[in-house]
């Protein structure tokens, strides 16, 4: 009889403990979003992987036949990912915070395997511009990317990591804008639909860099954007 008394007093608690260890064990986080070529194609069947940069852990996952990939339930910590897919450079994105059970949805391009890899490290320096190609953006537009990311560091304090990706990804948007703008096959609607595409696109991934601060004065910009150029249709012509 005693014994039979004590045997629930235990069973509950270790039920408790198993339901509890379950739970942390389906917890996590997750990696999703779509892989692109330069012209805003997706790309069926290209490999991510995921990597913790503490412990040496990997998934791995391959995008479907329309760009789209996901890891789930990835153990929380300090992440790097990179894709590969054949005829492209490589893509590494580095230190990427995975939260408890937190989506982090990141869009990403590829470049073509002759093109500026979009290999991403820590504190170096930008990549230097190829010599102007077809294909390639002119000293001037590169000037004006350079100062579109120096606007947006001056407000949002952006760190020598986030400006590189940052870079990476105005490159690629103006790339594809160009090579949109020469493709005598689409009507004249379909290539603005399709610029419009690339620009919200490209809008997608910036955001996707920033950090909650960061994110909450981009907005700010956007509205003070916005509200200049309310003021200017109001005032007419002159």
């Amino acid at each position: 009889m005693p014994s039979r008394l004590i045997q629930p007093t235990f069973l509950f608690p270790l039920l408790l403990l198993g339901n509890s260890l379950l739970q942390a064990q389906t917890g996590g986080g997750t990696f999703s979003g779509k892989v692109y070529d330069q012209s805003g194609v997706t790309i069926a069947n290209a490999l991510v992987t995921a990597k913790n940069n503490a412990t040496g852990y990997e998934s791995n996952a391959h995008t479907t036949s329309n760009g789209d990939y996901r890891l789930a339930s990835l153990p929380l910590g300090n992440y790097s990912l990179s894709v590969s897919a054949p005829g492209f450079s490589k893509a590494q994105l580095i230190d990427l915070d995975l939260a408890r059970n937190k989506n982090i949805a990141i869009n990403i391009t590829l470049s073509a395997a002759e093109s500026i890899p979009v290999n991403i490290v820590h504190d170096s320096a930008p990549p230097a511009p190829k010599p102007t190609s077809p294909g390639s953006l002119d000293d001037d537009e590169m000037k004006r990317i350079n100062n579109e990311i120096a606007g947006y560091s001056d407000r949002l304090a952006l760190s020598a990591n986030q400006q590189i990706k940052i870079r990476e990804i105005f490159h690629e948007r103006q790339l594809s804008i160009a090579a949109t703008r020469e493709d005598q096959s689409l009507a004249p609607f379909a290539r603005r639909d399709k610029i419009n595409a690339v620009r919200a696109h490209a809008e997608a991934e910036f955001r996707a860099v920033l950090n909650e601060n960061q994110l909450d004065e981009y907005d700010e910009i956007l509205r003070e954007r916005q509200k200049r150029q309310a003021e200017k249709q109001q005032a007419g012509p002159h």
